[in-house]
């Protein structure tokens, strides 16, 4: 009982001080005026409205280097949505000699342009996340199909198809969009890619992660030449005839965490 006429006691002389501070004309509390405890003491308000970046703002921009843009993926994915996977490099192995014995291929770097300066950088996958919600995301790879040949058949005249190949990602850097490491995103690797075989995942955003662009670099720039072993294709030896192979590679952007 005491418990409970304390809390009424105070009610009621609350209702009374605010009588008296109204009556001498002193604004109440709002988000929008300032509350005057007392001769010495106010509160005040500090505000500010956030909204969700345009998502059309996002481009395929090699990480930290602004209007830079791959030369093998044109202006990347022009379907427009608040989280979308902004572009993915070709993976280019160049060429090899058929062999006996088991053939390891880097991959190429790719070209890039701002329109006066050309680069090279190693391929990468962006993807950009303008929802503003922090709801995380992940992103998978997998390998649709067999190595096959363009312009060359087997005994049988079917095309030529390259048996037990992989595409072996070994090296994932995950960089904000101003090209700097970011810890905050994960990768997934070692991964290995086989026809018909399961996803992997490339990048994975916890929850919490925030508004922003994403890139996972395959491979080191700071390898000299025009290749990086950062994504290699092997072939088993006396596994193929020689030709000109392509495979599909399907890229999957969830809008949540793994």
């Amino acid at each position: 009982m005491k418990k409970t006429v304390i809390l009424a006691t105070t009610a009621v002389l609350g209702g009374l001080l605010a009588s008296s501070v109204a009556f001498a004309d002193t604004p109440a509390a709002s988000d929008d005026t300032t509350q005057f405890i007392n001769a010495t003491t106010g509160k005040s308000v500090a505000k500010v409205s956030l909204a969700k970046p345009d998502s059309n703002n996002t481009t395929p921009d090699v990480p930290g280097k602004p209007g830079t843009k791959p030369g093998d993926g044109g202006n990347g994915n022009t379907n427009n949505a608040d989280l979308m996977l902004n572009y993915v490099s070709h993976f280019d192995f160049g060429h090899g000699t058929i062999s006996d014995k088991q053939l390891l291929l880097p991959v190429n770097k790719i070209s890039a342009s701002d329109g006066t300066n050309a680069i090279k950088t190693v391929p990468y996958a962006k993807v950009s996340d303008m929802r503003g919600t922090a709801a995380g995301w992940h992103l998978t790879v997998a390998q649709d199909d067999e190595f096959t040949a363009s312009d060359a058949t087997d005994a049988k005249g079917a095309k030529a198809t390259i048996k037990g190949a992989e595409i072996q990602i070994s090296t994932v850097k995950p960089v904000d969009g101003a090209g700097n490491p970011t810890g905050t995103v994960v990768t997934g690797t070692p991964v290995t890619l086989t026809a018909g075989g399961q996803a992997h995942t490339i990048m994975n955003a916890p929850d919490g992660q925030h508004v922003g662009a994403y890139s996972a670099m395959f491979g080191d720039n700071s390898e000299a030449g025009d290749t990086t072993n950062g994504v290699q294709l092997m072939i088993p030896g006396n596994s193929a005839l020689a030709g000109n192979y392509t495979t599909h590679l399907t890229w999957t952007l969830a809008n949540t965490p793994e």
